[in-house]
C-alpha cells in the first residue's frame, strides 16, 4: 500500500515537473530608437523568460537597412517556490546604412516543438540629420571629449502649448561616475518633470563622423505662459572619467597605467524659445485661453434619481497640453433643475517623452421635479497649436430621469434616518430619530419642567455626599417622611394619656 503511495507521489511531482517545464515562453523585443540617421548606431535587446528556457535559439531577420556589428547575451536565473526561472538576454548591435522604415523582428523561438514570436518594432532611418531628431551641433562637439546638450521639440510655440526638453550626456570617454550638480530653471514657462536622475544608459551615436556614447539625463515638459521668450537655463553636472595618460618612449609601466580618472564640469548651453501671440483672426467671442489638442467626454453616476436625489455630472478633458489651467466648459440645464458647487480634479500622469493631460470636471445636479432631463451637449473652444486654427471640442447630452413620489421633505427623513442608524452603531441608541405622529392623535409633549426636576432630584444626593468629603454618606430622601416615634406620642390626646396613667 505505502509502495503504491509513494509510487503516486513520485507521478504527481514529474507531471507537476513537466508541466512547470513546459509553461509558455515570454519573448520581447525593443530598440532604444524609433528613429536615426545614415550611419548611426542601434541597440536592439531580445528577451526570453521561462521556466526550463536554458539556452535558446533565437531567430529573426536583419532588415536590410541596418548591418549587424556585434552581439552579446546575458543570464539571470531566480528560484521562487522552489521552481527555477531563467531569463536570456540577447543584445544585438547594428548600423544604419540605408534610409527607409526597418521593421525588425518578430523574432522566434523554438522550444518543444512550439515556436514562439516577439513583438515586432517599426524604426525610421533618415539620409540626414534634419531629417531625424535633432542633436549637437558638430562645431559643439569639436574637440571635446565630454560635454552636454540639450533638445528641444520646437523653437517657437503658443503660450499653452506643449515643448518638451531633453538634456543628454555625450562622452568618448569611460565614465566612473556622475552627478547632476544644479538641475535647470525656465523663466516664462510651467514645469513639468517626466522622468532622470536615475542610473546612465549609454547607446552608441556618431556626432560629426565621430562616435560618441550618449545617455538621457532629465526630460521635461513645458508650457509658455505668455508671449515673449522662454529661457530653457543649463543643466549642469559633474563627472569622473578616465583620460588616457601620455606615454613616454621606453617606459614599460605605462602599458599598466594608460589612463587616471579626472573630474570634468559640464554644463549644458542655454537655448530660447520664442513665444508667440495667439492669432486675432478667427478667435471666437467665448474663447477663455485653452490651448492644446483635447477630447471631451460626458458622463452621469446615475440615470434615474427621484426627485430630491442629486446626481453627478462628469466631463472629462484630456490630450496634449496644460489642463492645470484649462477653464471648465460650460454647464447649462433646463427648469426643474438646479446646481450645486462644481469642483475638478487633475489626472494628468507623466509619459515618457510627453503629458498624458486629464482633468475630470464634476458638478452636483439637483431635480426639484419629476420627468426627463437632457443636459448638454458641451462645447468649449480651444486654440490647437497644430494646426494653428481654433476649433471647438465637443461632448454628446446626456440623458437622466427623475421619478415622483420623493422630494425634499422624504430626502431631509432618510438623512435624519441615516443619522439615526449611524448613532445606533455608534453606540447610542437613545440617539436614534423617532418619529412622533403629527395631528389631534399625537401624543402630549411633557413639559421640560418634568425632565429638570427629576435629574436636579437625582443630582441633589450626589452634590451633598461630595460636598461632605469622601467618607460622608449621603442623606437619605424619602418621597413620604414619615415623623418620629416620640414626637407621635407626643401628640396623642389627653384623654387616651389619662386612661393609660389609670
Amino acid at each position: 500500500m505505502f509502495r503504491h503511495a509513494a509510487i503516486a507521489l513520485v507521478a504527481v511531482f514529474l507531471l507537476a515537473g513537466a508541466t512547470a517545464s513546459a509553461q509558455d515562453i515570454q519573448i520581447s523585443l525593443q530598440a532604444d530608437a524609433d528613429a536615426v540617421v545614415v550611419g548611426d548606431s542601434l541597440n536592439v535587446e531580445i528577451s526570453v523568460e521561462g521556466a526550463g528556457v536554458r539556452s535558446p535559439n533565437v531567430e529573426m531577420d536583419d532588415p536590410p537597412q541596418f548591418e549587424i556589428e556585434g552581439r552579446s547575451q546575458g543570464q539571470q536565473v531566480s528560484i521562487v517556490g522552489g521552481r527555477t526561472s531563467m531569463s536570456r538576454t540577447l543584445n544585438l548591435r547594428y548600423r544604419a546604412v540605408k534610409s527607409g522604415r526597418a521593421k525588425f523582428g518578430p523574432a522566434r523561438v523554438r522550444y518543444k516543438g512550439r515556436v514562439y514570436q516577439s513583438n515586432a518594432v517599426d524604426v525610421d532611418v533618415a539620409d540626414s540629420a534634419a531629417a531625424a531628431p535633432s542633436g549637437p551641433a558638430p562645431t559643439e562637439a569639436a574637440g571635446k571629449n565630454a560635454f552636454l546638450d540639450v533638445e528641444l521639440t520646437a523653437t517657437e510655440a503658443y503660450p499653452g502649448q506643449e515643448v518638451g526638453a531633453a538634456y543628454f550626456f555625450y562622452t568618448s570617454l569611460n565614465v566612473r561616475q556622475a552627478e547632476a550638480v544644479s538641475e535647470p530653471s525656465f523663466p516664462g514657462a510651467i514645469p513639468h518633470k517626466l522622468a532622470g536622475g536615475g542610473k546612465l544608459n549609454f547607446i552608441g551615436t556618431r556626432v560629426g563622423g565621430e562616435s560618441y556614447l550618449v545617455s538621457p539625463l532629465v526630460r521635461y515638459v513645458l508650457y509658455p505662459v505668455a508671449p515673449g521668450e522662454v529661457t530653457v537655463d543649463e543643466f549642469r553636472m559633474a563627472a569622473l572619467v578616465d583620460r588616457p595618460n601620455k606615454r613616454r618612449r621606453g617606459d614599460v609601466f605605462d602599458s599598466f597605467f594608460a589612463t587616471s580618472a579626472q573630474r570634468v564640469d559640464l554644463a549644458s548651453p542655454r537655448k530660447i524659445i520664442k513665444v508667440k501671440p495667439l492669432p486675432a483672426e478667427g478667435r471666437p467671442a467665448d474663447f477663455s485661453g485653452n490651448v492644446g489638442v483635447f477630447t471631451m467626454s460626458a458622463s452621469l453616476d446615475k440615470t434615474s434619481v427621484d426627485v430630491g436625489d442629486a446626481v453627478t455630472l462628469s466631463i472629462v478633458v484630456e490630450g496634449k497640453g496644460n489642463t492645470e489651467t484649462i477653464a471648465p466648459p460650460a454647464v447649462d440645464v433646463a427648469d426643474g433643475l438646479k446646481t450645486f458647487s462644481q469642483s475638478s480634479r487633475d489626472e494628468s500622469v507623466a509619459a515618457f517623452d510627453t503629458m498624458k493631460s486629464r482633468r475630470v470636471f464634476e458638478t452636483i445636479i439637483v431635480p426639484e421635479k419629476s420627468g426627463v432631463y437632457d443636459i448638454g451637449p458641451f462645447d468649449m473652444p480651444v486654440f490647437d497649436p497644430d494646426e494653428e486654427e481654433y476649433v471647438r471640442v465637443t461632448a454628446p447630452a446626456v440623458r437622466f430621469e427623475a421619478a415622483p413620489g420623493s422630494g425634499p421633505t422624504m430626502a431631509a427623513k432618510k438623512r435624519r434616518r441615516q443619522i439615526g442608524d449611524r448613532a445606533v452603531r455608534q453606540g447610542h441608541p437613545h440617539r436614534q430619530t423617532r418619529r412622533r405622529p403629527a395631528g389631534r392623535d399625537a401624543a402630549p409633549r411633557r413639559p421640560r419642567s418634568v425632565f429638570v426636576a427629576r435629574h436636579l432630584r437625582g443630582a441633589a444626593g450626589f452634590r451633598g455626599a461630595f460636598m461632605a468629603g469622601p467618607h460622608a454618606r449621603a442623606p437619605r430622601v424619602r418621597r413620604h417622611a414619615r415623623a418620629p416615634r416620640e414626637s407621635r406620642q407626643r401628640s396623642a390626646p389627653p384623654a387616651r394619656r389619662g386612661a393609660q396613667a389609670g
